[in-house]
């Protein structure tokens, strides 16, 4: 251990405990976690815990700069943790300072590092309350610090907050602070969602300023008064303007756009609902596709894959809106020219102008970033062009859409930015982008003028030498390439760098990929001076190239409107695409009073590489199948059934097309889900507990215009406990709810249901046995009536269980059936027939559990 390393465990020793990763530079371009941390980093960036070694008694991990920021990325997005950073102090290689603290609504202090968001870090503060009538309320203030808009909003919610947790989800909320002192069932609503939680004092949350609130604001107190009289999301405000530092900095004054958010206006999703639709990628998924972002994400641009995140969040409600977006992908699929002409030609031009924004906003801008944004400009007459075929094409509806959703706001932008494009090619050297150096033109300034020729017979000098280079090794295939860490340089690929074998008068620099790099002593100084000469140049042009930034500047009003309008043709060009380029059938789906799918698929299972997937039709309507119960070995399709039909009801109403030969659906108000329990106990809570959880928000939350998708239940208390809560939730469903329901069970019994309620519809996932019994075949189908075997036996030899413990199960399983003969199996259907009779209309699921028991008791 050397004196430098001495020092960081010293350092680390006298630091207290935190919830936080620390992270410490060890060099330059090195950067180190210690004890936890280490295995934290290590998983993260290395897969692995062997990256960890010692440094004397402590665990010690270490990445450089690069792998850091890939750390810092997934650690805040994906693991949702918080980050405390220790740089080097300056000429210093043994004292550290806290350089920044960082969180995942909170990556303000990581713009150096952070060079790519995908999802936009919306941070959240709560407060509870009660109304005068004693009814909850609920008040948040929501604040996106990235895209600098801010909302307040106000409502009531019950006892499970199923509102505030709907709106969490739609906000796409990374983090919520909530006062210390919140109410138990509160922190039980947050456990469920992957969603970092704050806890503050509660003083944080009081002494709301309405000035401050203002200041902040680029709109008058008429424009957000409502704002205003809503007292508990005002003090939640007052909290997240202490945590974000947001009145810390006079660049924040009068910058941020009001945020209006109607919960009404999108499907609502619950927590389980966004798992089992794999809506969103986790940590742990290996594949791309296995969620609908990664499915559904094509986009071009940052702007695009960042509104697409948000967008499956907020499926719509309205179908008006959402045909307007139907119309726009169908025009899209159609025309693939265009879709090619856009995505690969002009898309890749747009640069991330919420970034461009924000850079431009804390003054930090450089000339690199003026040429970005003349780079979109210079190219928004060709979209316009484009897209006018479009509009000048014979379908009204499209023409439309395309003329007030994309030409009309780009025409104002490229009005408004044309100035713009002038200045650039006014005062920029355009020709020196070619060699990726940002430099106004000479002619400003005599000096300039001077330097710029010494720089021009330098460069010729350096192709000079290209040419006596390729000369003596007899070849023509040697470049000249500017490097951004190499600087000016030889290169050869791989495959012709055999011709450099033994040639000492040149000097090995690095290979790559791209091939090997090498330089020769003359190339060498050549470059020096040419690297002197451009610093020379950028600080005597440094008071033109500040005027044209400042100059830029000035169009700062217009990026936030043209990104949004690139961003939003983005995402539909990528459903197109997806749609267009899928293997199997994609239409588009209309809208009515009943569900019909016709071949449906899961659209991630289908892609997968290991998959044969087979479709199956989905019919439900209000009068003989709205709720449905699909029985059926395990392994055989059920679960992958029912939660297709969520999947493809969310992608109808994103305005995508769905994996379907054709669909009709009924719009959604929300999809809500009970699918399992696998993650709960990790958190201290066990399986029957999670099911009543989420069952009891489905249970409060569900309306008629709902879809309920319920993958067994029960299962985590004792068999007749289970059969009795299936039964009873079931037939509240159906009678007091009128949701679309789809319920995956074991409980063969469930299916008596449909001889008591015509809109209940027993299926069944086909399997078929060999006569001997020792083979099972799932087939993956869904058919209507019930399962008629079951197939656990056989599912056990197919994964090759032992086969001691096949014996026995098989001999248990015929002592079963004898047991029917001896009349068991017949005294419990009487139990249940004598439960179902004493069952009246009024009787709570309590209730009906309790009589359940005492009958059975008896």
């Amino acid at each position: 251990m050397n004196k430098e390393e001495q020092s960081l465990v010293q350092f680390y020793s006298k630091l207290g405990d935190t919830d936080c990763v620390r992270v410490f530079q060890k060099q330059e371009f090195e950067w180190a976690c210690l004890q936890a941390d280490a295995s934290t980093l290590a998983n993260i960036v290395y897969k692995t815990a062997s990256a960890v070694r010692k440094l004397g008694s402590l665990d010690l991990c270490t990445v450089n700069t690069t792998l850091l920021k890939q750390f810092l990325k997934d650690a805040l997005q994906t693991h949702g943790l918080r980050i405390e950073l220790y740089e080097l102090e300056t000429g210093s290689k043994s004292k550290w300072k806290p350089a920044l603290l960082a969180s995942p609504g909170n990556l303000q202090s990581l713009e150096r590092f952070l060079e790519v968001v995908h999802e936009n870090p919306v941070i959240m503060a709560c407060k509870v309350g009660n109304s005068a009538t004693g009814e909850k309320l609920v008040g948040v203030c929501f604040v996106d610090a990235e895209q600098q808009k801010l909302g307040v909003q106000q409502f009531s919610d019950n006892d499970m907050f199923s509102s505030l947790e709907s709106t969490l989800i739609q906000l796409g909320v990374k983090e919520i602070l909530v006062p210390e002192s919140a109410d138990t069932s509160l922190f039980q609503m947050l456990e469920k969602l992957d969603i970092l939680t704050t806890k503050m004092k509660s003083s944080n949350f009081n002494n709301s300023s309405e000035d401050d609130f203002l200041r902040l604001l680029n709109v008058s107190r008429m424009q957000c008064s409502a704002e205003l009289e809503m007292h508990l999301g005002m003090d939640a405000f007052n909290a997240c303007a202490k945590y974000l530092n947001l009145l810390g900095s006079k660049q924040n004054f009068g910058n941020f756009n009001l945020w209006k958010h109607n919960l009404h206006e999108f499907m609502k999703l619950d927590a389980a609902a966004l798992r089992a639709l794999n809506v969103m990628p986790t940590a742990k998924e290996n594949s791309k596709t296995m969620s609908l972002f990664g499915l559904l994400n094509q986009c071009k641009t940052v702007a695009g894959t960042r509104l697409l995140a948000t967008w499956l969040k907020q499926p719509l409600t309205d179908i008006g809106s959402i045909n307007q977006r139907l119309d726009l992908v169908e025009e899209f699929i159609e025309n693939s020219i265009l879709r090619s002409r856009i995505r690969e030609e002009l898309m890749p031009s747009v640069p991330d102008l919420q970034k461009l924004t924000r850079k431009f906003h804390h003054k930090k801008a450089r000339l690199e970033d003026v040429i970005s944004l003349y780079y979109v400009a210079v190219r928004l007459p060709e979209f316009i062009e484009e897209l006018s075929e479009v509009a000048n094409a014979g379908n009204e509806d499209r023409a439309r859409a395309v003329q007030s959703l994309y030409i009309d706001p780009l025409t104002g932008a490229n009005q408004d930015l044309g100035k713009l494009v002038e200045l650039v090619e006014t005062t920029v050297d355009l020709k020196a982008l070619e060699r990726h150096e940002y430099v106004v033109k000479p002619d400003f300034d005599d000096e300039l003028v001077r330097i710029e020729k010494l720089r021009s017979s330098t460069y010729q000098e350096m192709e000079l030498e290209l040419e006596n280079v390729n000369t003596m090794l007899d070849t023509d295939k040697v470049k000249l390439e500017n490097n951004p860490t190499l600087g000016w340089a030889f290169r050869l690929t791989r495959t012709d760098a055999g011709c450099l074998r033994n040639r000492t008068e040149f000097i090995d620099l690095k290979t790559q990929k791209s091939g090997q790099f090498f330089t020769s002593k003359k190339l060498r100084a050549l470059a020096r001076t040419h690297a002197d000469l451009g610093d020379q140049y950028s600080r005597s042009q440094s008071a033109v190239a500040n005027e044209v930034v400042n100059v830029a500047s000035t169009y700062i009003p217009v990026l936030p409107s043209l990104g949004s309008t690139l961003s939003h043709l983005d995402v539909l060009m990528s459903f197109a695409q997806v749609s267009a380029f899928s293997t199997n059938t994609y239409v588009r789906p209309t809208f009515g009073e009943r569900v019909n799918l016709v071949q449906a698929r899961h659209p991630c299972m289908e892609v997968q590489s290991d998959v044969m997937f087979i479709p199956n039709d989905v019919c439900m309507d209000r009068e003989t199948s709205q709720f449905n119960i699909i029985t059926g070995p395990n392994m055989g399709g059920k679960s992958t059934y029912i939660r297709q039909v969520g999947v493809i009801a969310h992608m109808a109403q994103l305005g995508c097309f769905v994996p379907c030969s054709s669909a009709e659906l009924s719009i959604m108000d929300c999809v809500l889900a009970r699918v399992g329990a696998s993650d709960s106990q990790l958190k201290g809570i066990s399986t029957f507990m999670a099911e009543m959880m989420e069952t009891a928000s489905i249970l409060k939350h569900a309306t008629p215009r709902s879809l309920i998708i319920i993958d067994e239940l029960g299962r985590g208390t004792s068999t007749y406990d289970g059969f009795g809560l299936a039964y009873a939730i079931s037939e509240h469903i159906i009678k007091s709810i009128g949701s679309f329901g789809l319920f995956a069970t074991h409980f063969h019994e469930l299916t008596d249901l449909a001889n008591k309620y015509p809109q209940v519809e027993n299926l069944h996932v086909v399997a078929a046995t060999e006569t001997s019994d020792d083979d099972i075949t799932l087939l993956y189908k869904v058919e209507k009536g019930v399962s008629n075997q079951s197939f656990g036996i056989h599912v056990a030899e197919a994964v090759h269980f032992p086969d001691k413990v096949i014996k026995m199960a098989k001999r248990k399983a015929r002592e079963l059936e004898q047991a029917v003969d001896a009349g068991e199996i017949s005294q419990l259907k009487s139990v249940l027939h004598q439960w179902k009779q004493s069952l009246s209309e009024n009787d709570t699921v309590e209730t009906k559990v309790s009589k359940l028991r005492k009958i059975y008791s008896v």
